[in-house]
């Protein structure tokens, strides 16, 4: 943990203390988590469990002894941000004479783009169909706003053109981590990392001198929630979705994102092909993908199949697009100690399996 305060110490030294763009009406608002019975400050960021930290942050905030019920416990739907200001402001908090404890977890770049991807537009989502998909499929050109109405068929190229075009400083989801908890003029405590999730929070949780009630599994618990999370939010937005796309396609959309994020194994195909699922209940579909999850104990398996994703998904891109978008988050690179150039995604050398990942009505290609 010092080697990272110290990594983003470093970079504020070279970069004389900015946090990318300093222009404050061009600085995205943050919304930093507040505890007052546990005096800290989390400064959470989208696409990096910001729905997770809200829940902790609730259940942390509402026990004043040092157990800890589950995050869980709290429905994603409430997990809301209070107290909602800019995290400068919090620089050098204090509240009666106590210090005020400063916490925020990162992520590597390119897993954050390719995660934005996968949860927002590959799943089904109508919303972000709609803000991110259009728009993204209209900047290739070739295409008027008139013949656009569903923005399902984004691919990743064409979204992350849009992220180096205009998201980058536009969009929470995609905003730089330093423009977003600006480093340089918060002194964290803690700068956990989301590759590192559990033994991050094990060490927030000691620093704040709380811990989980040993009866709580937070992994399996984190796994049901997010198939859960997965399935229940499609089906209720179902008739906005088969505006786009058929009932099908929906259900294979939710199974294959399950595998590449790793909770499903490759190897159990999507069970509901002869269904009907304008007629199947949410609740019948995450009994399949529970079931099939519980099944799923090959974590190398669930390991290889979202790095073959991952390097997939990043074939697509050219290497300008991909130099573009390692450029425009350089002070995240930098910042936090990641990789500016993995060879996942530069070196095309590298031994490729062609899974067919993102075409959601062909089978996953094991080999």
């Amino acid at each position: 943990m010092e080697g990272r305060q110290s990594q983003a110490e470093r970079y504020c030294q070279h970069t004389g203390t900015k946090d990318g763009e300093t222009d404050e009406q061009h600085s995205p608002k943050s919304c930093p988590l507040v505890s007052l019975t546990h005096p800290s400050i989390f400064c959470s960021v989208p696409s990096i469990g910001s729905t997770f930290w809200s829940r902790f942050y609730k259940v942390l905030d509402r026990n004043v002894s040092s157990l800890l019920d589950s995050p869980f416990t709290v429905p994603a739907k409430v997990a809301n941000r209070e107290r909602c200001q800019s995290a400068r402001k919090f620089g050098s908090l204090r509240e009666n004479g106590r210090y005020i404890m400063k916490s925020t977890f990162v992520r590597d770049p390119f897993s954050r783009l390719f995660s934005a991807y996968v949860d927002k537009l590959l799943a089904p989502n109508p919303t972000f169909w709609t803000t991110w998909g259009i728009p993204a499929m209209l900047l290739e050109g070739g295409l008027e706003a008139k013949d656009v109405t569903c923005g399902h068929a984004v691919t990743f190229q064409q979204f992350v053109r849009l992220v180096n075009n205009r998201l980058h400083r536009e969009d929470p989801h995609v905003i730089s981590v330093v423009r977003t908890c600006h480093p340089c003029e918060i002194s964290y405590d803690v700068i956990g990392k989301m590759e590192t999730f559990s033994e991050d929070l094990r060490y927030l949780t000691s620093v704040l001198n709380v811990t989980f009630d040993p009866r709580l599994s937070l992994a399996t618990e984190s796994k049901v929630d997010a198939i859960l999370d997965s399935v229940e939010s499609p089906f209720e937005w179902r008739e906005d979705i088969t505006k786009c796309i058929s009932t099908q396609e929906m259900g294979r959309r939710i199974w294959r994102k399950l595998q590449i994020r790793g909770i499903i194994s490759t190897f159990h195909d999507y069970p509901l092909a002869d269904e009907d699922l304008s007629t199947v209940s949410s609740t019948v579909f995450s009994k399949a993908a529970l079931e099939a999850a519980i099944k799923s104990t090959d974590k190398d398996q669930l390991v290889l199949q979202k790095r073959q994703a991952f390097m997939e998904a990043y074939r697509t891109l050219s290497m300008d697009d991909i130099h573009v978008f390692s450029q425009l988050f350089a002070d995240d690179f930098e910042a936090f100690g990641y990789d500016k150039r993995p060879a996942a995604v530069f070196d095309r050398n590298l031994t490729f399996v062609d899974t067919h990942a993102f075409d959601v009505n062909t089978p996953w290609a094991t080999s």
